[in-house]
């Protein structure tokens, strides 16, 4: 696979040479950014003007299954503490098991974060080429697990490189929430629980997705 390939200039002379086209040299990292840059082509020729894909410099990589209130409060915290603005990026955790898909949790999040603030990483190589192109990769820790659940996530994905982490403490009620106890909260009915933790239309869309994962018609359409 080439997925996780480091390109030297020598390479990029040869796949110029093989494709009879003139690319000038570019430090990509992956495969996949290589693709994002060849897809830039105008003829035979590299445009150098045109942007084959900006990274965001800071940004918080999160399942957003679905997105709630410490979601956001942890990318406030980061912003005060970076002074800088911070991206959230939507990808698979490859240890649960999701109840809406990439495409569904972005639309959610946009009721609470600006669209333009919002990525979506749909493959391993993806999420690794946002992790090596930024400068921090922002966490919100709540304890022990989120520390443990890091270090599985960092070593799956292949992004070793410790320094970029900016850990963020989460802090009074936030401490309790996750997507993982709002889900439970509506599976059991516990109305209250999850309007605590996130907006009305995200407990809506939530309610319906139980109802057709229960196998009962739901009320409306996501």
């Amino acid at each position: 696979t080439l997925s996780n390939h480091s390109f030297s200039e020598f390479d990029w002379r040869k796949i110029s040479q093989h494709l009879n086209i003139n690319v000038q040299f570019h430090s990509f990292r992956t495969f996949s950014q290589a693709i994002r840059a060849l897809e830039t082509m105008d003829g035979n020729s590299y445009n150098p003007d045109v942007q084959t894909h900006t990274y965001p410099k800071h940004i918080l990589p999160c399942s957003l299954d679905p997105m709630h209130y410490s979601h956001r409060q942890t990318v406030l915290r980061a912003e005060e503490l970076l002074g800088e603005e911070v991206h959230l990026l939507i990808c698979q955790n490859f240890m649960k098991k999701g109840w809406f898909t990439l495409d569904e949790r972005k639309r959610l999040a946009q009721i609470l974060m600006p669209e333009r603030r919002i990525c979506v990483a749909k493959t391993d190589e993806e999420v690794y080429d946002y992790l090596s192109a930024c400068t921090n990769i922002v966490r919100g820790i709540r304890g022990k697990e989120d520390e443990e659940e890091l270090a599985k996530l960092t070593q799956h994905h292949g992004n070793g490189d410790a320094s970029k982490i900016f850990r963020v403490p989460v802090l009074g009620k936030h401490k309790q929430m996750s997507s993982t106890t709002l889900k439970n909260a509506i599976t059991n009915g516990d109305m209250r629980t999850a309007e605590q933790m996130t907006c009305p239309e995200i407990v809506s869309a939530l309610q319906e997705r139980c109802h057709q994962l229960r196998g009962t018609p739901p009320k409306s359409s996501l």
